[in-house]
């Protein structure tokens, strides 16, 4: 009589070293926007570690597909052990926001925010948000909390500058810019520094620094040199050089 034979299922076993390899890769593929291929990693290392960071990792991915129910079961489902997981909370905000859910993103973030309020991520979640409601109060207070954690921040340097501007506190506006200047090349701040001083009337000031942008920036860019141009005679103009404005306006 022959015996029926059972077969164990085959066992994935990794060393420490492969399970770090993978989940370093896991990380490479989602900066560079390949979320299939990092899930796809994640999914043998999900059993055999049941760490939130990877479960964070994976729901990040569903989050940049678009398959937001996958990713707010995992980041319920974290919330659920951790009920203080500043991070879950944050980015189920961000499927919200992707809802255009706005009521909710709110709610989420605050959460976040209560939990944790000293990291960037949710400070600047946050300057985002009142960006769209123009809560110029709630900008600035988060985007100088966010700052003072780290202030090597372009965007968020240049909404704290542009509030500013908008509240006519030029001489805030301009510190922010300045501050800008001296880490974050790639973009035509000389030209944004110059008209502050065209708006708080102090237009010798602005051309030198409309100067400092043809010779930078707007040397190499066609449009912006045009501009710069048009600012340049607008503020030649406005000093009583009117032979120079023509120049520049020509």
């Amino acid at each position: 009589m022959n015996t029926a034979q059972t077969t164990t299922p085959t066992q994935i076993t990794l060393t420490n070293e492969q399970i770090q390899s993978s989940y370093e890769q896991a990380r490479l593929l989602h900066t560079q926007k390949k979320y299939k291929e990092s899930n796809a990693l994640l999914e043998p290392l999900l059993p055999l570690l049941k760490q939130e960071v990877l479960y964070i990792l994976q729901a990040l991915n569903f989050l940049r597909l678009g398959e937001y129910d996958a990713s707010h079961q995992i980041l319920t489902a974290i919330i659920k052990q951790n009920p203080n997981h500043a991070l879950a909370y944050l980015l189920i905000g961000d499927i919200y926001l992707d809802k255009q859910d706005h009521q909710k993103t709110y709610q989420y973030y605050q959460h976040s925010y209560k939990l944790n309020p000293n990291t960037v991520d949710v400070h600047n979640r946050l300057v985002n948000y009142y960006s769209v409601s123009k809560d110029r109060d709630a900008i600035k207070k988060h985007a100088l909390a966010s700052l003072q954690i780290d202030n090597k921040q372009a965007e968020i340097v240049k909404k704290l500058a542009y509030t500013y501007g908008l509240e006519e506190d030029y001489a805030e506006c301009l510190k922010y810019y300045k501050l800008l200047l001296t880490f974050d090349k790639g973009e035509d701040v000389y030209h944004l520094i110059g008209l502050v001083y065209c708006n708080n009337n102090e237009y010798q000031k602005a051309l030198e620094y409309f100067t400092a942008s043809l010779r930078s920036f707007a040397r190499h860019n066609h449009n912006a040199f045009l501009t710069c141009a048009y600012n340049m005679g607008f503020s030649c103009h406005k000093l009583g050089s009117y032979e120079q404005a023509k120049k520049w306006y020509s």
